[in-house]
């Protein structure tokens, strides 16, 4: 389990790295992602859905539901739609 300054941390480099990517052209995105994936693909992605699989690469979806869960829940603090308190 993180450490509340872990989580904190994690959370702070997605929101920036969110940050800068949506700074970004389309046709950047879209070469990070494709760097990123180590092989090119063609076809339509939206520039949002590129962004959306960039952080998602590079940010573990459970990672950052641990980071919430650290961040935002209490000790002793069970949440049914928590995967972490339910887990």
């Amino acid at each position: 389990m993180m450490s509340t300054a872990e989580a904190r941390q994690f959370r702070q480099a997605h929101d920036t790295d969110a940050r800068q990517l949506y700074r970004k052209s389309k046709i950047e995105l879209e070469n990070i992602a494709n760097a990123e994936r180590g092989e090119r693909i063609y076809g339509q992605s939206s520039k949002d859905e590129l962004i959306g699989e960039i952080l998602n690469h590079r940010y573990a979806p459970s990672s950052l539901n641990e980071a919430s869960h650290v961040l935002h829940h209490e000790p002793g603090e069970n949440w049914s739609a928590c995967e972490i308190c339910t887990g």
